[in-house]
């Protein structure tokens, strides 16, 4: 007789802390033509148009009584709750923008810019790595620790209308990466008191 083999929890981490990468050129044209970032032409976006990249750390920290603080490496703040504004360095667009917006829904946090979505994050995946739950299971160690990449096409409905966001994903069992012409995301799981103290502040390169 075969019995599965349920999916097993890793110990609870400290938290996740979220790597944001967003190019400064992308949210420039996504200001003047209203037009969500694609997949296309990638390393154009990010390489070989020498864009101007903001990076910039958050974490959601394992709190007390099954609480979560989620603090923004933009302008040091903590907050209750995945709801608050990247600050950015400089303005951006014909509209002198300086914040991106993150919003948590069911389904998905969204950061969006000027009320058009510039990505989407499963929010399952940063519940599941909050409690120490992987994130894909695939019976695969290799898979597991590298992850397997993906295209994915995310509906959205915004004060813009409904437009569908494409996103490369690359998920492995602890991590994740998701990414477009605007954006880049990469999601670790901050384990031990060696990964402290985290470095959260804003750049650019």
């Amino acid at each position: 007789m075969m019995f599965w083999r349920k999916n097993k929890k890793i110990e609870k981490p400290f938290g996740v802390q979220l790597s944001i990468e967003l190019n400064a050129m992308t949210l420039g044209d996504i200001a003047k033509t209203e037009e969500p970032p694609s997949i296309d032409r990638m390393s154009n976006a990010w390489l070989k148009y020498n864009c101007t990249k903001i990076i910039v750390g958050v974490a959601a920290i394992n709190g007390v009584n099954d609480s979560v603080l989620f603090i923004s490496g933009s302008n040091g703040r903590v907050y209750r709750d995945m709801e608050f504004e990247i600050e950015l360095p400089f303005p951006m667009g014909p509209n002198k923008t300086k914040t991106v917006q993150v919003e948590p829904t069911d389904d998905f946090i969204f950061l969006s810019f000027e009320d058009i979505a510039i990505m989407a994050l499963p929010t399952v995946y940063i519940v599941n790595s909050l409690i120490g739950k992987p994130l894909v299971e695939y019976r695969n160690a290799e898979k597991d620790m590298f992850g397997e990449k993906s295209e994915l096409e995310i509906k959205v409905t915004s004060p813009k209308g409904e437009y569908i966001l494409p996103v490369i994903s690359k998920v492995a069992k602890q991590w994740f990466k998701y990414e477009n012409t605007a954006v880049k995301v990469m999601a670790t799981l901050i384990l031990t008191n060696d990964d402290f103290p985290l470095e959260l502040g804003i750049t650019t390169e």
